[in-house]
C-alpha cells in the first residue's frame, strides 16, 4: 500500500525494527478486510488489529500477551504486546501502539527476535515512542 511509512533497524529487520505507519481509516486491512472508523474507541481499534494479526497467513503461533489503554502524543490509544513465529522460523516479540486521529489510524511498532535483542533495544524504542509527534497539517 502507499500510505506513509517509516521503517528503521539497527542490525537488520531479522534482529529488530521500528515501524511507524499512517493509514486511512477506510482502507480495509489485508487479511480480515475489516476497516476502522472515527467513532471507534481504542479497545475496538485494538480488536481490529488483533483480528488482523491472527488472520495473517505469514505468521504463526501468535500469542497476545498485553492489550491495555495507552496515550501516544496525547492521543487515546492502545498498547498490544504479542509474540509470533515468522515464515522463516524466527520468533518475534512485538510491542504495538495505535490510535485513531482524524481520518487516519497511526501505529508505532517495535519488533525484535526474542529476549536478547528485544531487551537491548526496548529503551531506544521507548525514546522513539516518547518523541513521536504528529506534524500539524499545513
Amino acid at each position: 500500500s502507499d500510505e506513509p511509512m517509516l521503517f528503521m533497524t539497527k542490525d537488520g529487520g531479522y534482529k529488530q525494527y521500528v515501524l511507524i505507519r499512517e493509514r486511512p481509516l477506510d482502507e480495509p486491512f489485508h487479511f480480515t478486510k475489516k476497516a476502522m472508523n472515527a467513532s471507534m474507541g481504542p479497545e475496538e481499534a485494538a480488536d481490529v488489529v488483533i483480528s488482523e494479526i491472527l488472520a495473517d497467513t505469514n505468521i504463526r503461533n501468535v500469542s497476545v500477551t498485553e492489550n491495555i489503554p495507552a496515550r501516544i502524543d496525547g492521543n487515546s490509544g492502545f498498547r498490544l504486546a504479542f509474540v509470533y513465529t515468522d515464515v522463516d522460523g524466527f520468533i518475534f516479540k512485538t510491542v504495538y501502539y495505535g490510535f485513531i486521529k482524524g481520518e487516519a489510524f497511526y501505529n508505532i511498532r517495535y519488533g525484535a527476535t526474542q529476549e536478547d535483542y528485544f531487551q537491548n533495544d526496548l529503551k531506544t524504542f521507548e525514546g522513539v515512542l516518547n518523541s513521536f509527534k504528529l506534524a500539524a497539517a499545513k
